[in-house]
């Protein structure tokens, strides 16, 4: 009896080291896949470091600012889609750009036009705050004759399958011919498929052929606006981008028709 219940006494012990063995592999394996995934999420946030110090100095050969350029993260464009925005401008002169929202990426647009000679940039902006601060941006840097930004509240309005607030556009020049068309706003907060408004209010003032640049193209919302807008344009089609940390979406509009 006696050996019996030490036989059942070495099962239960080895059970539980046996146990413990699991435990411990599994938890050896979760820590292992932990600090796989954080290798890999650091070195690519340190090869996306790099690619916007890259973007950041060619931008300052570029435009060749007199002053420094303001904080380029968080809200702001970042270094490579501004980089991205300048090599368009200067690839397809363009004599008008319109802007939804203001900011960093109006000043770079604007100092791409005065390199070239030609060319300004409206930038709608429905926050009045934000509107004077790129005024004075753009002051500082010397380019009021090149930007102008616009007073554009956010107002109701209905498209077919859309329903909500936009840029107030009754400000925009009458005949308008718009050859880049930059979608960086309204805030996605503002509405749902926020930016979505942009390419059918504004798609009759687009001159012919035109681009559209559209920041933040990785998100949901921006991906499901572009084949949104693709399906209702067949003159719409997507270009290649370059890879931005935020996505970056290429459109060209080789057709006026509506």
């Amino acid at each position: 009896m006696g050996g019996m219940l030490g036989d059942v006494l070495s099962i239960l012990l080895l059970c539980l080291v046996l146990a413990q063995f699991v435990a411990l592999y599994l938890i050896y394996q979760r820590l292992s896949g932990a600090i796989v995934r954080a290798g890999a999420a650091q070195a690519a946030q340190a090869d996306n470091t790099i690619l916007q110090i890259e973007s950041l100095l060619a931008l300052y050969a570029e435009i060749r600012p007199e002053h420094g350029l303001p904080p380029m993260r968080g809200w702001a464009a970042s270094p490579d889609f501004l980089r991205t925005l300048a090599a368009r401008i200067v690839d397809s002169a363009p004599e008008t750009v319109v802007e939804c929202s203001s900011g960093v990426s109006t000043l770079v647009a604007a100092a791409c036009l005065r390199r070239a000679g030609r060319g300004r940039v409206l930038s709608l902006e429905h926050d009045p705050v934000y509107a004077e601060k790129t005024r004075r941006l753009l002051r500082t840097h010397g380019l009021e004759a090149h930007a102008e930004v616009i007073d554009a509240p956010l107002v109701e309005l209905a498209l077919p399958g859309w329903q909500g607030q936009w840029y107030d556009v009754s400000r925009l020049p009458a005949g308008l011919s718009i050859d880049l068309l930059v979608v960086d706003g309204p805030p996605w907060f503002s509405a749902e498929l926020a930016r979505y408004p942009a390419f059918p209010v504004l798609c009759d003032r687009l001159a012919s052929p035109a681009w559209l640049l559209l920041d933040d193209a990785d998100r949901a919302d921006e991906r499901t606006i572009v084949e949104r807008w693709l399906a209702a344009a067949p003159a719409l089609a997507r270009r290649d981008a370059p890879a931005c940390e935020k996505g970056c979406a290429l459109l060209a509009w080789r057709d006026g028709a509506a």
